[in-house]
């Protein structure tokens, strides 16, 4: 969702970084990622107005996603991540949903011990692949499915919430949402 992937992959030299088994990969992935990855000052300009912390959960590895967030110049933009390295599976699985709930829920009510509910914020997922939204959607969560090819006619599943051709307009949406909202003095 934050960027294409493609192109990066098939560079020889990211692809030769991901294939070694170096010890000190995380630096060579950013190095490498730093080649075809531009800092993103929209990106950063319209994650930095949203209010309310923002998590990353990606199927791709913890090395991956922090030269990523690291190259987009977004990385202080998060507050924590789920990844492939972390042990549940990956999207559309329930796992990584269930862990980003426990992390959240971590953050927000340490207090409240786990075998009783505790109230965590509202939750708005992005993503751009249709499947990984049923889970999150049975679980309570905003759905925003972000497809290139989306117009006002798009027929999206009963699942999906907002549809997107890409972040830069769904975070405008939610910018214009969040602005409005507190020019009608609502506080929360």
């Amino acid at each position: 969702v934050l960027m294409p992937t493609e192109a990066l992959f098939s560079q020889p030299r990211v692809k030769e970084i991901l294939r070694s088994n170096h010890t000190r990969r995380s630096i060579h992935t950013f190095q490498a990622y730093r080649q075809f990855i531009r800092e993103d000052a929209g990106l950063v300009r319209r994650l930095n107005k949203l209010r309310g912390e923002r998590y990353l959960l990606t199927n791709g590895s913890q090395n991956h996603a922090l030269a990523s967030l690291h190259a987009l110049g977004i990385a202080s933009c998060f507050v924590d991540m789920v990844h492939a390295n972390s042990g549940v599976g990956l999207k559309p699985n329930q796992g990584p949903y269930a862990l980003m709930e426990h992390v959240i829920r971590h953050r927000y009510a340490p207090h409240v011990p786990l075998h009783q509910p505790a109230q965590l914020p509202p939750l708005i997922f992005f993503d751009d692949l249709v499947e990984n939204h049923e889970h999150p959607k049975q679980r309570g969560w905003t759905i925003v499915w972000i497809y290139p090819y989306a117009t006002n006619n798009t027929l999206k599943p009963y699942y999906v919430d907002y549809v997107f051709p890409n972040v830069y307009v769904a975070l405008e949406y939610f910018l214009m949402v969040q602005n409005q909202y507190a020019a009608e003095g609502n506080t929360d």
